[in-house]
């Protein structure tokens, strides 16, 4: 199962790098949820009338473009190969009394997926503010 997960990673990467690199592809030249020219490409998809000076639309950015899209497959399957192989919480103790084994493998999952965020908006975000 973690060999599939990563393979899709793998696989999401790759088409996240094809749609950055190669847009001039017929496969990907100006089809609006594919195409990620930096003048006008599919990043415009998340602004309101594809104008970023009117702000974004509302809903997830993950569903706007095929680069984003890709990278949240990407970055979920990931969490997910590491939760299977290095679970953290394997007895977790709430108020309500010991929890089902399911909700630690959600807690472990959210977890990974929660530090990999964070450690991307420290070097993104934070020094533009």
């Amino acid at each position: 199962m973690t060999l599939l997960l990563l393979l899709i990673a793998g696989i999401c990467n790759g088409i996240m790098d094809f749609v950055t690199h190669h847009s001039n592809h017929h496969w990907v030249k100006g089809k609006i949820w594919w195409d990620n020219n930096p003048d006008d490409g599919s990043w415009l998809n998340k602004y309101i009338d594809r104008e970023p000076i009117r702000g974004k639309k509302p809903g997830l950015v993950t569903f706007s473009d095929a680069w984003h899209f890709f990278k949240s497959i990407m970055l979920w399957s990931i969490a997910l190969a590491v939760t299977i192989n290095a679970p953290m919480f394997i007895e977790g103790e709430f108020i309500w009394g010991k929890a089902p084994e399911w909700t630690n493998f959600i807690l472990d999952l959210f977890t990974y997926r929660l530090a990999f965020g964070i450690g991307f908006n420290i070097v993104y975000w934070i020094p533009t503010r």
